[in-house]
């Protein structure tokens, strides 16, 4: 019967059979000179060429290990001499598992031993002859059939106990972060043979269940499983031994087999890449491509991963960060800011700001659980979601997912920090801007057929570098549109031009009252432009307008739009852009102004006065304006205002008259510059003055005022003062401008239009 499974009956023998792959050797046996019991009561005996032999073992040892004959034509002197181990092979580990599997017995008779012996000598006794094995075997079995029945019994058993093939395979389980190692020790049938002892080491980055590189276990009824998992990234070599079955070999009168200690035999060597890291990428798609003023800014975010060998830790979130710069111009978003080694997340963030000239306006995180996935981002800044500004120009995000910022285990996982190209295409959007403003004055309000007409036009909220943007279609921003226009109309007719008088924001259509003069392109960009007058349009041809018949003639200044700009016009209702043209020339009205203080400090109050000579209509009104102190660098009247008066009636009656404006004061010091208009009933523009005209600035100073300096000779030559109030008088000489005298001085118009909408101006 089966003993024990271990060649020794011990576990802890198996155990220190495995110590021999390093070099262990001794466990308990006889030492040599050693006297052996003699085994005679378990053995079988017969007669051959007229000499008495036994069939079974020789004896056994003080440690009760049992000794067989292999040399047939030899006697024994149960002496033990010295041992060595048998060379491997299937059938010294056969001889193992018999001799270990049925120790010697008191029971007599027993066949079992005197079949091991014959088995033994099969394998081991190459002694011939009269006396050799050969012929004593046939001997035996005519005396004892039984036992050759019983050996072929044993072989079977031992073909099924004897292992024969040694195997170990390699399986992944996530990716090649961590997977088994399975360890077959099988009998010629390929069946499991429970039992050996076997060792795996690793070496490389990766470890057993344990946390070490050393794995020592016995087999059992089924393949074993080792599982591993990479520490690090690398070549790792999975090597070891196991256990099998061995003889030793005893030197005495005749050669003595007994079961050895077990040999170890190698594993073949398994060599496979561990990696423990992975290499997400994070795809995204800025939407839309164009936002307006006012929106949110959000981006489509997925994360995927770089290549096949690349597998999500299981378990484990990903967080990504994103920054997003706006403000940039058309050049900065066609720059390629490459990442350099060593750079972090934060360093390249860094380096992108200073490259841009930009910090970060908004940032987003989004935590994603798999691969494949998309999430919307939203942009925010300290107050909650970010909305684009019309300064916002060309946006564009970086996205990044930082080792240090990870949840959990992830930020072992990742070999280096993650970051997106920039600036790129599909990540950049722009602002479209609804800002552009356009002040304009036609040069005459009145003139007479045969007149030359023309037009100032300041333009302003245009990007600064609005016209080379050439579209790029991985951004899907279209490129600028490069010229605005601006239409002269003609409206009037049936003797009565009052009935066509221009009305509504938008231009009309032609009919027969209503004529398009012309339509000239003008470069769509900030700046002054001049319309008429043999000043040239956007293309180098000079633009001559002449007004060849009564009624209206309006100035539309008109840009179409593209992806940066929005749409704007001005207005074809706005009487600052339009001229009453009549047969014959007719008398005008004259507006002299006069500021009461040519210098005050911050807080004291001052105002304007308004002289208006000649004949007026009924319902003519005087329009102050003044606008908030600036430096003496800024240009006059681009800023807002500090006061936007009322609506001062003139009486139809008098041909000379004043005008006071409310009353105002300054909380800053600088330049305080002035507007007077006079403006008839229906808003027709009937007398004005540009702005920072003499007489109608006021210094505004902290500290108290310098006397008055005196006025210049050469204003004092100007026509005689009219019979202001006193305040008046002293303050400063005063300005008197007719509509002719406006056209030579290049008036100004002083209210702001915003794409199609007119801008109240209190009339």
């Amino acid at each position: 019967m089966t003993r024990s499974t271990s060649i020794r009956r011990k576990v802890a023998a198996a155990a220190a059979a495995v110590a021999t792959i390093f070099g262990a050797a001794a466990g308990a046996s006889a030492a040599e000179g050693e006297k052996l019991t003699a085994a005679t009561p378990y053995n079988f005996s017969y007669l051959n060429e007229g000499i008495a032999y036994e069939i079974g073992p020789v004896g056994y040892d003080g440690a009760g290990l049992d000794y067989y004959c292999i040399q047939q034509d030899k006697n024994t002197n149960y002496t033990v001499g010295a041992a060595a181990t048998m060379q491997d092979s299937v059938n010294a580990r056969k001889a193992a598992v018999l001799i270990s599997r049925y120790p010697h017995s008191e029971v007599k008779e027993d066949v079992t031993h005197a079949a091991i012996a014959v088995i033994l000598h099969d394998f081991f006794d190459t002694s011939t002859g009269s006396h050799g094995w050969p012929s004593a075997r046939a001997r035996l079995e005519q005396r004892y059939p039984q036992i050759f029945v019983r050996v072929d019994e044993l072989l079977a058993e031992a073909d099924a106990a004897t292992p024969t093939r040694l195997a170990t395979t390699l399986s992944y389980d996530e990716g090649r972060r961590n997977g088994a190692v399975t360890v077959s020790i099988d009998n010629a049938r390929g069946e499991p043979v429970p039992g050996i002892a076997y060792t795996l080491t690793l070496d490389g980055p990766a470890v057993f269940p344990d946390g070490t590189r050393t794995w020592r276990a016995v087999s059992g009824a089924k393949a074993a499983v080792v599982p591993w998992t990479s520490t690090g990234d690398g070549d790792v070599r999975v090597s070891g031994a196991a256990v099998v079955p061995s003889v030793d070999v005893i030197a005495s009168s005749q050669r003595l087999v007994r079961v050895g200690e077990g040999q170890a035999k190698a594993f073949d060597e398994i060599r496979f890449p561990a990696r423990k890291t992975f290499t997400p990428t994070i795809r995204t798609v800025t939407t839309p491509t164009v936002v307006k003023a006012g929106d949110r800014v959000t981006d489509a975010v997925a994360v995927g991963m770089a290549g096949p060998d690349d597998v999500w830790p299981r378990g484990e979130t990903l967080t990504v960060d994103g920054w997003y710069f706006d403000g940039l111009d058309a050049d900065a978003v066609t720059r390629r800011i490459d990442r350099q080694d060593g750079d972090d997340a934060d360093d390249f963030v860094n380096r992108v700001a200073q490259a841009l000239g930009r910090q970060p306006v908004a940032t987003a995180q989004l935590v994603f659980d798999a691969p494949g996935g998309e999430q919307t981002a939203v942009a925010c800044d300290e107050d909650g979601d970010y909305h684009a500004t019309d300064a916002s120009g060309f946006g564009t995000w970086l996205w990044a997912a930082r080792r240090d910022r990870q949840r959990g285990s992830m930020g072992e996982y990742l070999a280096q920090d993650i970051v997106t190209a920039i600036v790129d295409g599909a990540e950049t959007n722009v602002t479209r801007r609804d800002t552009v403003e356009v002040r304009s004055e036609a040069h005459e309000h009145t003139a007479h057929v045969g007149s030359q007409l023309m037009d100032t036009i300041w333009v302003s909220g245009f990007p600064d570098d609005h016209g080379r943007w050439e579209g790029d279609e991985a951004i899907g921003v279209g490129a600028d549109e490069a010229y605005a226009q601006v239409n002269v109309w003609w409206a009037g007719g049936d003797g009565d031009d009052d009935a066509w008088r221009p009305e509504g924001d938008g231009q009309p259509q032609p009919d027969e009252h209503h004529r398009l003069i012309g339509v000239w392109d003008y470069a769509a960009v900030n700046g002054e432009l001049r319309v008429g007058g043999g000043a040239p349009d956007a293309h180098g041809e000079a633009v001559e307008i002449v007004a060849d018949a009564p009624g209206w003639y309006v100035f539309v200044w008109s840009f179409a739009g593209d992806d940066r700009v929005a749409p704007a016009a001005s207005s074809y209702a706005d009487g600052w852009e339009r001229v009453r043209v009549t047969e014959e020339p007719v008398e005008t009205p004259t507006l002299t102004t006069q500021v009461d203080h040519a210098k005050v400090k911050v807080g004291e109050p001052f105002h304007d006065v308004a002289s208006v000579r000649g004949p007026v209509p009924e319902g003519a009104v005087v329009v102050f304006e003044a606008y908030e102190a600036v430096g003496d660098d800024a240009q006059p009247g681009t800023n807002r205002l500090l006061l936007s008066g009322g609506r001062h009636p003139l009486d139809p009656t008098l041909t000379s008259q004043q005008v006071t404006s409310e009353e105002t004061r300054s909380p800053t010091a600088g330049l305080v510059y002035w507007k007077a208009t006079l403006l008839s009933r229906d808003g027709d523009v009937l007398a004005t003055h540009e702005i920072g005209a003499p007489g109608e600035v006021v210094e505004v100073v902290e500290q108290p005022p310098a006397p008055s300096r005196e006025q210049p000779k050469e204003q004092q030559a100007q026509e005689t003062k009219p019979a202001l109030a006193a305040t008046g008088v002293a303050a400063a000489a005063p300005l008197t401008v007719t509509c002719i005298l406006c056209a030579a001085a290049g008036v100004v118009a002083i209210r702001l239009r915003r794409g199609a909408k007119r801008t109240p101006r209190g009339r």
